[in-house]
């Protein structure tokens, strides 16, 4: 039987990644602040505690993040939750003597496009810098698989991918969306088949910082008209021109990664879709105001 420690088990892609391991045989532990937990563990914090509950974790998948905005207080929330608290992570690892960490990171650390990231973006990417330097010093592997934006049947992901939430809200409805002008591509990724591909990085021993987007892109016009067909509520969709333009973002090409990981067949945003349709969750969607 193998066993996990998850860091950050509450959010939406721990929460699928516990279900995962367990369903297939794992043993999981968890560390975070809820009082469950096997492990006590604020990313806030200064230091771990002084005595750890002694458990096996061979794997350590860390799905902990701050996703705040980029003003000054939330750029040192960010800094300080997704930056600093790699040091804690790393230091649990190696306390643990858990020989592999598998780290949930994100496409918005790439800058390729020129502009400026987002301070989630950057501070993710300097915690993916603080775990490689840490954990490489004790020999400890580390591997991170930059995920797209991550989606659900549930409408957790409404928190992080508000503009999906509105199609399937409005679309649902029957309301008319207005919709910024413009085609910039969007990547999306269903929350289970990231879990399962952080499950088969480790299984793989993966080592490295690796681009996980689905092979499909789209752009919202065209996701809310699959939206607008699926659901079939009678909802419209305007163009509103006095809207800012959805920014364009970089979306890497995650091909070797799938091949790396035997190539797992992913859900497109359509397949969801339509699931969310069938399952009738399509109420847990929103907001219906985002600008």
């Amino acid at each position: 039987m193998k066993n996990a420690l998850v860091i950050g088990p509450s959010s939406m892609l721990g929460e699928s990644l516990r279900f995962l391991l367990a369903s297939t045989g794992w043993t999981v532990h968890t560390a975070g602040r809820a009082e469950d937990c096997d492990i006590p563990l604020d990313l806030n914090a200064s230091s771990l505690l002084a005595e750890l509950e002694a458990i096996s974790a061979p794997y350590v998948f860390h799905c902990a993040a701050s996703f705040h905005g980029d003003s000054w207080e939330e750029c040192r929330k960010n800094e300080l939750q997704n930056a600093v608290s790699a040091y804690l992570a790393a230091e649990l690892c190696v306390r643990l003597a858990s020989p592999h960490l598998i780290y949930a990171g994100t496409i918005f650390s790439y800058n390729q496009l020129g502009g400026m990231m987002t301070s989630y973006g950057a501070s993710k990417g300097r915690g993916e810098d603080i775990l490689r330097w840490a954990l490489g010093r004790h020999k400890v592997k580390f591997a991170s698989l930059r995920f797209s934006q991550l989606i659900d049947e549930q409408g957790e992901c409404c928190r992080h991918q508000p503009w999906f939430g509105r199609i399937v809200a409005y679309m649902s409805r029957g309301m008319t969306l207005r919709l910024p002008p413009g085609q910039a591509l969007r990547n999306f990724l269903y929350v289970e088949d990231a879990a399962r591909m952080m499950v088969l990085a480790a299984e793989k021993s993966l080592e490295g910082v690796y681009p996980a987007t689905h092979p499909l892109s789209i752009d919202t016009y065209n996701l809310a008209c699959q939206a607008q067909e699926i659901f079939s509520a009678g909802g419209q969709i305007v163009t509103a021109q006095e809207k800012a333009l959805f920014r364009e973002i970089y979306i890497p090409d995650a091909e070797e990664t799938l091949a790396s990981l035997d190539r797992p067949a992913l859900l497109t945003p359509r397949d969801l879709l339509k699931i969310i349709k069938n399952n009738g969750t399509a109420d847990r969607f929103g907001p219906l105001d985002v600008t």
